[in-house]
């Protein structure tokens, strides 16, 4: 059973317009309802019209009759601790059988990164959440839907949303339970703890005077990890949004926060900062941090959710800057085979060489910026079915600002024959520690593995050419040469 704490200390309320009658007696009437995920377990302390739902996920609240209302439950926006391999699993098997899947809500859960589909990158974002590398960036990460609400096409459930919660007027006593829908909780098997519960609420800033404080006017980067760990055992998370303010809903008792930076190009004035939960109580914390070196740090990912032959496909780009300095006059060069013929792209290439298209990107600001682009290839008619095609993506700059006595790695792949070759190689000094990598097999995680190399070694990996978009993915690197 995975658990989620809500804070149940109410903080939001729902649209509640009220104009009182200028003479006779106010009518009162009832609204109320059940809050269940898709699979029938209660959501307890979720915000609706500034009450909360008990244990059970049971609300209910007055209104005057005759006004108009808009009943939208509420959770607050933090990471889903404890989605497992067992979400990752169920949306393998769903791709595999080609069965789709089973609800709309499950499709919607299965969106983590909310581009109103389900691809490669939504995949990768699971396996970082679930091993702790990156939690869901965007709010919000819990959806409610009124149970009569129906989809207008449940194969694509996310047309027709802006209509989930219609404001309406109100002259009797209504009963509307809801659905709610945990982002990444494919399997269903999230709850809500129903116990005592706080909130913490910090900011996580740019240390620009050097002091270790955190001034009024220090603000910092949005998408960035916080890491809660309770002394009594159990780790949550915290995401900053704008200008690094995060809060989290988290039981009582004594815990540690520790920023988990995206790179050594950064890091905290100290290791951690204790702060202990009240019952209904809120703490606040600020966490400084600071720039080890003045240096971008750019990765580039791209990847098509399906190849076929005679038509046109899709790839997705996506980079960021998560160093310390802007990317100046930065560009993306993809690198396709033969059999591709790029037709358009949604950003302009500025020249072609061959089978390699430059992209020009412009300046990337530091601090996790990210952006992405899409590029249209026909793939031609003399592909053999199955046939596996190499596509390569290199962003620039790409040189280390100064000297860097850590790891530095480069990936390669290409085709060999029947068989489709990628090397790890370490150009810097040894690794201290061993790094993960996964192997994405079109839309799926196939598997994973560790690799730790010394200054000058490489991990040669042989997988068989048979048709699929293969992709090797490295674990964020720790420093600026990974």
């Amino acid at each position: 059973m995975k658990v989620i704490i809500p804070f149940l200390l109410s903080f939001w309320f729902s649209l509640l317009a009220v104009s009182l009658p200028g003479q006779g007696t106010t009518i009162s009437v009832m609204i109320s309802g059940y809050i269940k995920t898709p699979c029938g377990h209660p959501l307890p302390g979720v915000e609706v019209l500034g009450t909360q739902t008990d244990a059970g996920g049971y609300y209910s609240v007055e209104v005057e009759s005759g006004e108009e209302v808009s009943v939208s439950p509420y959770l607050p926006d933090f990471i889903i601790p404890g989605l497992d391999s067992s979400d990752l699993l169920m949306l393998r098997s769903i791709i595999i059988s080609q069965s789709g899947f089973f609800s709309p809500y499950q499709a919607l859960a299965a969106d983590l990164n909310l581009d109103q589909g389900v691809s490669t990158f939504d995949l990768v974002l699971l396996f970082k959440v679930i091993n702790g590398v990156q939690p869901l960036d965007s709010p919000p990460h819990w959806l409610f839907f009124p149970e009569s609400f129906a989809f207008p096409d449940p194969d694509d459930p996310w047309q027709g949303l802006d209509s989930v919660h219609t404001p309406f007027i109100v002259s009797q006593d209504t009963i509307i339970n809801f659905i709610g829908v945990g982002r990444g909780d494919l399997d269903c098997s999230t709850a809500l703890w129903p116990g005592p519960a706080g909130k913490l609420r910090g900011r996580a800033v740019i240390d620009q005077d050097n002091n270790c404080q955190a001034a009024a006017g220090e603000a910092g980067y949005a998408g960035w990890t916080i890491q809660l760990s309770q002394d009594a055992g159990g780790v949550f998370y915290a995401t900053t949004g704008a200008d690094g303010f995060f809060e989290a809903p988290l039981p009582t008792g004594d815990f540690r926060a520790t920023l988990v930076p995206p790179n050594a190009l950064w890091a905290a004035c100290v290791d951690s900062i204790p702060f202990s939960i009240t019952e209904n109580g809120v703490s606040t914390i600020d966490i400084p941090y600071q720039a080890v070196l003045d240096c971008p740090s750019l990765d580039v990912d791209i990847s098509a959710i399906r190849l076929r032959r005679c038509t046109t496909n899709t790839y997705q780009v996506r980079y960021c800057n998560s160093g310390t300095a802007t990317a100046e006059n930065a560009y993306v060069e993809v690198t396709f085979d033969d059999h591709l013929s790029v037709v358009g792209s949604s950003l302009p290439w500025s020249s072609a060489t061959g089978q390699t298209y430059t992209f020009p990107l412009g300046d990337i600001p530091p601090g996790a910026a990210c952006g992405s682009f899409s590029i249209e290839v026909y793939l031609d008619c003399d592909a053999l079915l199955g046939q596996a095609h190499c596509v390569e993506a290199h962003i620039f700059p790409d040189s280390l600002c100064e000297p860097w006595p850590g790891p530095q790695l480069e990936l390669e792949g290409g085709c060999t024959g029947d068989s489709v070759q990628f090397r790890i190689q370490n150009l810097g000094g040894d690794m201290p520690a061993e790094r993960h990598f996964i192997v994405i097999e079109d839309d799926l995680v196939m598997f994973d593995g560790q690799f730790q190399l010394n200054s000058g070694g490489f991990y040669d990996l042989g997988l068989p050419a048979n048709g699929a978009t293969l992709r090797l993915q490295l674990e964020p690197a720790p420093g600026p040469g990974g």
